[in-house]
């Protein structure tokens, strides 16, 4: 029972109204300092800051899954009405919220926060917060409020004080039903049923008041708290550090059995009495886990989902529009993604043989399909040894470049097929046509030549100029080996005339000696 003092009950009233989660008395050296007024009237709430804050989140948590984030710019009053323009007329029940907010931080030490994040500094919030740039723990309040017949509740309950009956030695209950009642509302002939212990009033607290005083001794002091005390506050049952005036464990009236659940082997199961893993998670719809950084500390406020259902498991960017930029669908094979020790990234293979490596065992080919609409698409391959920075990419006119750096163009392709190369272009695996030099080979004579030329004007084993013309595509391979093979042929071709001009100028030569023998004579 309680002997409450006018006084006292007006500081429970404040503390209440005030919403930082206390439910009995505190003494003001203990009491957190709330960090913004409620103010509650029938048809809205609102919480103005009374700390410095470059701006605020209110969040909201209701019946039947009701959630609303609400962002503020600095020195806005959060408010809600009974009639919101995002939710609606409120539905009759507890809610709850919570207001975050956002320190002022000055350009050297959000660039300070900035460089530490990217090195990977997790002591740059303690060393800031020793240096007094930043508040010594997050500004946050949370609190609860109730919806009755459409308009929120503000009144708050009153009690007559009780006298105290001081017990100088200990009390035994021994017999009977072995039972203890403890409460205002404690009746003669009191039914336990199975309960050992009861407590029975409309505002129940346990208080663990620990009086240490010895140097080295803990005395923080505790208390575990049954719904709030003021009318329109919430139903719950909580423990409370009342020292420092927060409260770190709360399970709300109406929460679904199995909520929180932890077994012999202290694995820990969020929906089941049966939980498989350390943590194991079940719901009907879409397991999620939720990963929301708030602002508090001063790094830019951020929301990422994990979760999965039949469709896929994914990583949902919340913050950025709820999109997907990870997703994994039901059957994919393993190692699908593989990153080794060293750094090394498989796709489709444990055991990725070089920076990137694609296998695939079965199905399609393996390949890389890069598709952009609007940017131009790049590959980069550094080679850190000598510096070459190669990119496959589509910034100039939608050509297709591979290049040194951004200037030094190796290779480009243009959208009209034209392909320019600054190197040699080498190709392997084609017949070399020496074999028209062997003995065996049949030249063709060159009337033949002529008169298969004549009839169908163009070379032998030379594609026709209508089938090129009609798209017919080219092996520019092949057709470099015939070409050669007419360059061979036509060699072959030269040296038979050059020793028909040989023979020719023989026997000229020869007819000569004798023409000039018969001039002489005459």
């Amino acid at each position: 029972m309680r002997n409450w003092t006018n006084l006292q009950r007006a500081g429970l009233l404040v503390v209440m109204i005030l919403g930082i989660g206390t439910a009995g008395l505190l003494h003001a050296a203990e009491a957190q300092s709330p960090v913004a007024n409620l103010e509650v009237t029938s048809a809205e709430i609102s919480l103005t800051p009374v700390v410095k804050a470059a701006g605020s989140v209110l969040t909201i948590s209701g019946p039947d899954g009701i959630y609303l984030t609400r962002s503020l710019a600095a020195g806005a009053a959060a408010s809600i009405s009974v009639i919101d323009p995002e939710l609606g007329r409120l539905e009759d029940g507890a809610y709850t919220y919570q207001l975050v907010l956002e320190p002022v931080i000055d350009d050297a030490t959000r660039k300070a926060m900035t460089t530490a994040r990217a090195q990977g500094d997790d002591a740059i919030l303690q060393r800031l917060r020793s240096e007094g740039k930043l508040p010594q723990t997050p500004m946050i309040q949370s609190g609860s409020f109730m919806v009755h017949n459409g308009s929120f509740v503000t009144a708050a309950q009153e009690e007559a004080p009780i006298k105290d009956i001081v017990h100088a030695d200990d009390v035994i209950i021994n017999g009977g039903s072995s039972s203890l009642c403890v409460g205002y509302d404690c009746i003669n002939g009191e039914s336990f049923g199975y309960d050992t212990v009861r407590l029975k009033e409309n505002s129940i607290r346990i208080h663990f008041d620990d009086t240490s005083i010895a140097a080295g001794f803990p005395a923080n002091d505790w208390r575990i708290v049954a719904n709030d005390s003021a009318s329109g506050g919430g139903n719950y049952l909580a423990f409370e550090d009342s020292t420092a005036g927060r409260i770190p464990f709360r399970v709300e009236a109406g929460a679904p059995t199995h909520s929180l659940y932890v077994d012999d082997y202290g694995r820990v199961g969020l929906g089941t009495s049966t939980p498989y893993t350390e943590i194991h998670s079940v719901d009907g719809d879409t397991p999620t886990v939720r990963l929301q950084q708030d602002g508090s500390s001063g790094f830019a406020a951020h929301t990422w989902d994990i979760a999965g259902n039949e469709t896929n498991f994914f990583v949902r960017d919340v913050t950025s529009g709820s999109t997907l930029p990870f997703r994994i669908q039901p059957g994919a094979p393993s190692s699908s993604i593989y990153i080794k020790s060293t750094g090394d990234v498989g796709l489709g293979t444990s055991a990725p043989d070089g920076s990137l490596e694609i296998s695939r065992s079965t199905g399609a080919a393996a390949d890389m399909l890069v598709l952009t609409n609007n940017a131009p698409t790049r590959i980069y391959m550094n080679n850190t040894a000598s510096a070459s920075d190669w990119r496959f990419n589509s910034a100039n006119n939608g050509n297709f470049r591979i290049a040194d750096g951004d200037s030094n163009i190796e290779l480009e392709l243009e959208p009209n097929g034209d392909l320019t190369i600054s190197g040699t272009l080498t190709t392997a695996g084609s017949t070399y046509p020496d074999y028209v030099f062997e003995s065996g080979y049949e030249l063709m004579s060159l009337d033949e030549l002529n008169d298969f030329v004549a009839s169908n004007r163009h070379l032998p084993n030379v594609p026709k100029a209508d089938a090129v013309d009609g798209g017919q595509r080219i092996n520019m391979t092949e057709l470099q080996i015939t070409m050669l093979e007419k360059i061979e042929e036509l060699t072959l071709y030269t040296l038979e005339q050059h020793e028909t001009i040989k023979e020719l100028r023989s026997s000229l030569a020869e007819m000569k000696d004798r023409m000039a023998t018969l001039e002489a004579t005459r």
